[in-house]
């Protein structure tokens, strides 16, 4: 597989994340939004890192810091989405740990997980604008009949 086909691999994840959180939200599901947001961000940067890499892997972490650093993007991004950063951060700790589970609901409203998702569309759109393989599609709909989980 060549870099721009591992980028799209990545993308396509990140994208499949992303709808998988908007599903969620539409059938009142709030509680793994925060996580699934988590997960799109993380695939995105994944797909940067192996693009500013010429087709290095990226690394297995699951720590959106080493991301950002690896993907070179932190130093451009904007206040928005270093805030975006740290909303979904601290939601993929927390959402493993059964004890956190009555905060979590009580924080992720609809309109609070409307949030998350529409911040991580616009950033997921941004991460893309700083690529030149990738086209920016806004109204991207992706369907898949599986998902493979990823590092």
């Amino acid at each position: 597989m060549n870099t721009s086909e591992k980028v799209k691999e990545w993308f396509d994840s990140a994208d499949y994340e992303l709808e998988k959180a908007r599903v969620s939200l539409e059938y009142g599901k709030l509680l793994f939004i925060g996580l699934m947001c988590y997960h799109a961000i993380e695939n995105a940067l994944k797909a940067v890192i192996i693009y500013v890499t010429n087709g290095e892997e990226p690394p297995k972490a699951h720590n959106l810091s080493i991301m950002l650093e690896k993907s070179l993007l932190a130093d451009k991004m904007n206040e928005e989405h270093l805030n975006l950063i740290k909303e979904v951060r601290p939601i993929d700790l927390d959402v493993n740990y059964s004890e956190y589970k009555d905060m979590l609901t009580q924080r992720d409203t609809k309109e609070y997980c409307h949030k998350i998702i529409e911040g991580t569309a616009d950033f997921l759109d941004w991460i893309k604008e700083q690529l030149p393989v990738m086209p920016k599609n806004n109204k991207a709909k992706v369907t898949y009949i599986y998902h493979r989980t990823r590092s």
